[in-house]
């Protein structure tokens, strides 16, 4: 079940696995919300907690053009916030060419700032610190960019890092 509103209650109500993702990893309050999931979690059909952490994750050579990545899928959601629509992922450049109002500015930097996009200490540090201030059994690392060929070199450096 996913962790929205009021989701982790229910997970732990029924004996459901909870996966958490977006921007509840960085709520004060998420400790609160998985102490609250692991201590009225009720068993059914022998289940146990699970908690998955699920959250998109780049890597580059560079914090800098790690974040450039994360760029085409944060720019489609924070025009999809203004528009109702997530649309296709654009090129980096098309979207630096844009010229963004304040409110889409703000949208992006908070977007790129929760990203985990990063060189591949960066990455490292941030899943492990995850982890660990989740207890998460499980990390689902998925990631979107518009170059097809950085995201594949992405994955490939995720892999690896993962070894």
């Amino acid at each position: 079940m996913l962790a929205t509103g009021r989701g982790a209650a229910v997970a732990a109500a029924l004996g459901l696995p909870l996966v958490l993702g977006g921007p509840v990893l960085d709520r004060p309050e998420l400790a609160d919300v998985l102490a609250g999931y692991r201590r009225d979690f009720r068993p059914h059909r022998g289940s146990r907690p699970h908690v998955t952490v699920s959250l998109d994750v780049l890597v580059a050579d560079t914090d800098a053009d790690a974040r450039e990545l994360a760029l085409p899928e944060v720019w489609a959601m924070a025009r999809s916030r203004r528009t109702g629509v997530f649309d296709v992922l654009e090129p980096i450049d098309r979207i630096r060419g844009t010229r963004w109002d304040d409110l889409d500015a703000r949208r992006v930097e908070q977007g790129l700032a929760a990203a985990t996009a990063g060189r591949p200490a960066t990455v490292r540090r941030r899943l492990e610190r995850l982890a660990e201030r989740t207890g998460a059994d499980e990390l689902l690392a998925s990631g979107a960019t518009y170059d097809r060929a950085a995201l594949a070199a992405s994955d490939a450096a995720l892999a690896a890092l993962l070894r």
